[in-house]
């Protein structure tokens, strides 16, 4: 797959001709400006579902290299704002976590799946409280 040197988007016929670097281009505007998905879907004339579909393929292209950030800076900023949800569901993809990898990768899929957990006889949230400290001890000095 070939992608725009433009916009970093996988090239397509429909792309070439503009269309998509047009509508693109007015979506990061709206964004820039603060607006969300349903604004954004108002502006457009298009659906809530469509604009969010698009809002969140234009957050997965751009490359960490544009945004300035790796991963590990993402999942410092995630714990230092505690949004523990999402520091867990990130930190549950790295393929480095040592001695805390079962904890870690626990309490995010009771996060994904607490019903599981229930079924296993095993409290979903003391799951995630132990994912969470065992985040706070791996990187907690870094923050």
């Amino acid at each position: 797959m070939t992608m725009c040197p433009k916009c970093g988007m996988a090239d397509s016929p429909t792309h070439r001709r503009g269309v998509l670097h047009r509508r693109n281009a007015k979506i990061r505007a709206l964004i820039a400006e603060g607006q969300n998905g349903a604004e954004i879907a108002t502006a457009l004339g298009i659906t809530r579902q469509r604009a969010h579909t698009i809002l969140r393929h234009i957050r997965q292209t751009i490359p960490l290299e544009q945004s300035n950030q790796t991963k590990l800076s993402i999942l410092l900023g995630h714990m230092a704002s505690q949004r523990w949800d999402e520091a867990l569901k990130l930190a549950a993809k790295f393929q480095h976590l040592g001695e805390h990898r079962r904890e870690i990768t626990r309490g995010a899929d009771a996060l994904k799946h607490p019903e599981f957990y229930r079924q296993l006889r095993k409290d979903p949230a003391a799951l995630i409280a132990e994912g969470i400290a065992a985040l706070k001890e791996r990187y907690g000095n870094r923050t």
